[in-house]
């Protein structure tokens, strides 16, 4: 995500390690929101539908990935929203 991107950079730019070690332990929690339990497939779809979320792209998928429920992505959006609130 862009902003958060931006942060860590910033955070490196100002040699600041605690910033940068918050902004990694955050990206590990919004992987694990998209990742766990989660075949490769099925993370790419997650990973697609907050992107989509977030104004950024679509969620489709090719047909070789597996795709997912509405309610399926209405648990994630949820999880991911209360994970990263930028």
């Amino acid at each position: 995500f862009p902003s958060h991107d931006k942060r860590m950079m910033q955070a490196f730019d100002l040699s600041d390690r605690d910033g940068m070690y918050e902004c990694q332990r955050l990206s590990d929690e919004i992987g694990a929101v998209y990742q766990s339990d989660r075949s490769l497939g099925a993370s790419l779809w997650a990973m697609k539908r907050i992107l989509q979320h977030r104004g950024i792209g679509e969620a489709h998928v090719m047909t070789t990935l597996q795709d997912g429920t509405n309610e399926e992505a209405l648990a994630l959006i949820e999880n991911f929203t209360k994970t990263y609130k930028a």
